[in-house]
Order: C-alpha cells, then sequence, then structure tokens
C-alpha cells in the first residue's frame, strides 16, 4: 500500500513536470510529430577528441509565425562568437534567392558549443524581419552580424596597414614621393580596417 501510493505519487510528479512541452515562440505549429504515449527526450553523445557531452534536442514540430518572421540559426568560430550578442542587427543572404537581402537580429546566442571533428562552433539565432517569399526548413543561409558601427569613418584595406610591435603604418603619397605615414587604428572587419 505504501509502495503504491509512492509509486502513484512518483508517476503523478512525473506527468506534471514532464509531459508539458513549450514552444519557443507564438505561432501556428505544423509538422507535429507527436502522439499519446511517444516518449520525447533529447540525444546526448560524448565527442571522441574532446570528451565533451553533446546534446541534440528531439524536433517534435515546427512553429510558423503569423507575422511572417522566421528563425535563422547559423554556427559561429570561437573567434567569431565572442563578439556576438542578442539584438545585434544582422543581414541575411539565402542560395535560394540570390538577388535579396533579408535583414534581422540576433535573438539568442548558445554558448555551449559543440565539437565536431576537433572544431567548436556555437548555434546563434536570429530573428529575421517578415518576409514575403517562401523560405523553407534547412535552406543554406550566409549571416552578416553588425557586432560595432564606425560612422564618418575613413577606411584602408586591411592589407594596407604594416603593423610592428604596437606600431601601426600606411604609405601614402606625399609630394609625389610614396612614404610611411604613422597611423592609429580602430574596429575592422575581415577585409578592410579603421583608421583614426
Amino acid at each position: 500500500s505504501n509502495a503504491s501510493a509512492k509509486v502513484a505519487s512518483a508517476l503523478r510528479d512525473y506527468q506534471e513536470n514532464s509531459a508539458t512541452i513549450v514552444a519557443p515562440a507564438d505561432g501556428e505549429i505544423t509538422d507535429l510529430a507527436l502522439a499519446e504515449g511517444i516518449i520525447v527526450a533529447a540525444s546526448s553523445t560524448t565527442s571522441q577528441t574532446s570528451g565533451a557531452t553533446i546534446v541534440s534536442a528531439q524536433t517534435v514540430g515546427k512553429v510558423n509565425d503569423p507575422k511572417g518572421q522566421l528563425i535563422a540559426t547559423v554556427n559561429l568560430t570561437e573567434i567569431d562568437i565572442i563578439n556576438v550578442k542578442a539584438n545585434q542587427k544582422a543581414t541575411l543572404t539565402l542560395d535560394a534567392y540570390v538577388d535579396k537581402t533579408f535583414t534581422g537580429k540576433v535573438m539568442a546566442v548558445n554558448t555551449s558549443g559543440s565539437v565536431s571533428s576537433g572544431v567548436t562552433s556555437y548555434p546563434v539565432t536570429i530573428l529575421l524581419d517578415p518576409v514575403t517569399v517562401e523560405i523553407y526548413p534547412n535552406m543554406a543561409v550566409s549571416v552578416d552580424i553588425i557586432t560595432d558601427i564606425a560612422t564618418n569613418a575613413i577606411t584602408v584595406p586591411f592589407s594596407a596597414v604594416q603593423t610592428l610591435g604596437d606600431q601601426s603604418t600606411v604609405q601614402i603619397m606625399k609630394d609625389g614621393e610614396v612614404a610611411n605615414a604613422t597611423v592609429e587604428v580602430g574596429i575592422s572587419n575581415d577585409s578592410e580596417i579603421v583608421i583614426t
């Protein structure tokens, strides 16, 4: 009798705490892959290279935003992830729409990361501004995340700046001759650097 009560209590706790699935956003649920009695569980594997535990969530359905907003997930390297934060603006391009650029903002940054073939990647979720074209799950996307802005700035190609120790120089034309000029540099991207 006491054992039956404990089992019933444990079952009730399990049903109250584990039987609720919460959608990550408002919208209409489609492609629902659930029925009563199906067990929903994340799977975990151990990385052979780092020993880290990688948890993969089970997809049970999709949430369609009635306002036409979509979510894109991209994986960033450890070099890029340290500069990315929620609410930063982003521009996106899709292979399916080469002539269009989409906009959005960073919604979430997963700093746990996962390791594959010795490379660590960090998933970043981006909420797109409303779109009017058909975008389907698993379409290829490229993302530029704006991590810093410099206005009214002078920029030069990154390769034009020579750095030795803590001194940076660029070559300039002075009186028809090429000369070295010492400069102070600011923020940069993959191709350009700001001269402050």
